[in-house]
C-alpha cells in the first residue's frame, strides 16, 4: 500500500479483498473455538469501587423512542432520560458536518451539549470525565460540548472514553506491572500546505470506497505538532519522545518500542471505513528516505 502507482495499488486493494473474503470463515471459526463462557455482569458498587473521587462516569445508551444516560460516581449514580436517537443524531451529523467544514459549530456544540451534559447532576464537582458511548456518539468530541455554565468542557474537565463500565473495572483490577521507562509517545502528522495537496492527489482517487472519507477531503492539521510538544511538556522532568513534521513518519513511529511508553497520544487524521472496520487507519506522513 506505500506504493504511489495507482494500477499496483489498486492490484493491491483487490488482493486485500480476496484475502479478507477468504479469511473471514476462519476468523469467525477461531473466535467461536475462543469464545470464553459468558460473565456476570458487573455490579454498580463494582464500577463505583474502580472510580476515583474526583471522577465521574458517563455511560451513554441510543434508543427509541427515548435514550438514557447513567451517571455514576463514588457516592451515587443517577439514570437519565434523553431525547430518541434520532433527535440526537440529528444534532451530531450537524456538529460533524460544521467540524468538517472548518466552522467554529460554536451553536452545534451548545445544542449537543445541552441533550447530553446540561441535566448531568453535580457536573462541577468532578474534574475527570469517563464517557462510554454508543453509536454514533463516538464521532462526538465531548470536550466541546457545554454544561449549564457555558464554558466548554475542555476547559473545565480531564475527558477520557473507554468502551463500557466493564472495562474500566477490568482495566484498574489488573495487578500493575512495572513503569514503561518513558511517559509519552506523542506523534504529532500533518502535512502542510502543498505538500498535503500533492499527497492527496498521488493518492485520493484510490482510497475512494475503501474509506468513508478519501484522501483530498483530509486537510493540513496546523496545530498538529503544537499539540504533541504540549504533551510531552505536561510531563517535565519525565522522558518523552515526540514526533512532529517529516518525522512523524510510519517507519519512524514503527522503530519504536510501543511498550516503553506509559501512553501514546497521535494529533493526526484517522481514516474510518465502516464497510471494512480493520481497514480504518491513522494517517501518518510516507518517509522520503
Amino acid at each position: 500500500m506505500r506504493t504511489t502507482d495507482q494500477g499496483a495499488r489498486q492490484r493491491l486493494l483487490d488482493q486485500i479483498f480476496v484475502t479478507e473474503e477468504q479469511l473471514a470463515p476462519v476468523a469467525t471459526g477461531l473466535f467461536a473455538a475462543s469464545a470464553r463462557p459468558a460473565r456476570s455482569p458487573i455490579s454498580l458498587s463494582q464500577v463505583q469501587r474502580a472510580l476515583r473521587s474526583d471522577e465521574l462516569l458517563l455511560e451513554y445508551v441510543l434508543a427509541e423512542p427515548s435514550s438514557f444516560a447513567v451517571a455514576i460516581t463514588r457516592p451515587k449514580s443517577h439514570l437519565l432520560e434523553l431525547p430518541g436517537r434520532s433527535v440526537i443524531e440529528t444534532q451530531i451529523e450537524a456538529l460533524v458536518r460544521a467540524l468538517q467544514e472548518g466552522q467554529p459549530a460554536t451553536a452545534e456544540a451548545r445544542t449537543l451539549g445541552a441533550t447530553l451534559v446540561v441535566m448531568l447532576p453535580d457536573i462541577g464537582r468532578y474534574a475527570r470525565l469517563i464517557v462510554s458511548a454508543n453509536g454514533m456518539l463516538h464521532k462526538v468530541p465531548f470536550e466541546l460540548l457545554a454544561p449549564s455554565s457555558g464554558t466548554a468542557l475542555l476547559d473545565t474537565h480531564s475527558v477520557s472514553y473507554i468502551p463500557s463500565a466493564s472495562t474500566l473495572v477490568a482495566i484498574r483490577a489488573r495487578p500493575r506491572a512495572t513503569l514503561p521507562r518513558q511517559m509519552a509517545l506523542a506523534v504529532g502528522a500533518s502535512p502542510d500546505g502543498v505538500e498535503a495537496s500533492a499527497a492527496a492527489a498521488r493518492i485520493g482517487s484510490v482510497t475512494r470506497g475503501v474509506y468513508d472519507v478519501d484522501a483530498e477531503q483530509l486537510r493540513p492539521l496546523p496545530s498538529a505538532g503544537d499539540e504533541a510538544r504540549a504533551v510531552a511538556a505536561a510531563f517535565p522532568g519525565q522522558p518523552s519522545t515526540v514526533l512532529v513534521g517529516g518525522a512523524a513518519t510510519e517507519q519512524a513511529l514503527k522503530a519504536q518500542s510501543l511498550a516503553s511508553f506509559r501512553l501514546v497520544h497521535f494529533a493526526a487524521h484517522g481514516i474510518v471505513s465502516t464497510k471494512s472496520p480493520a481497514r480504518s487507519a491513522i494517517v501518518l506522513l510516507i518517509s522520503l528516505l
